[in-house]
């Protein structure tokens, strides 16, 4: 699933720990697109 976000290369050496950043990533990029949509939502105030 977070696959779809960022293709990055797979290292069998640390798959869990690159998992577990890419999950991570994805996570964070999708609290940054909720958090621009409700400023954008939001009447700023003048």
């Amino acid at each position: 699933m977070a696959k779809e976000f960022l293709p990055l290369p797979r290292m069998s050496n640390s798959s869990r720990r690159g998992a577990t950043a890419l999950m991570a990533l994805a996570g964070a990029s999708e609290s940054l697109i909720l958090q621009d949509e409700d400023d954008h939502l939001r009447p700023r105030p003048s």
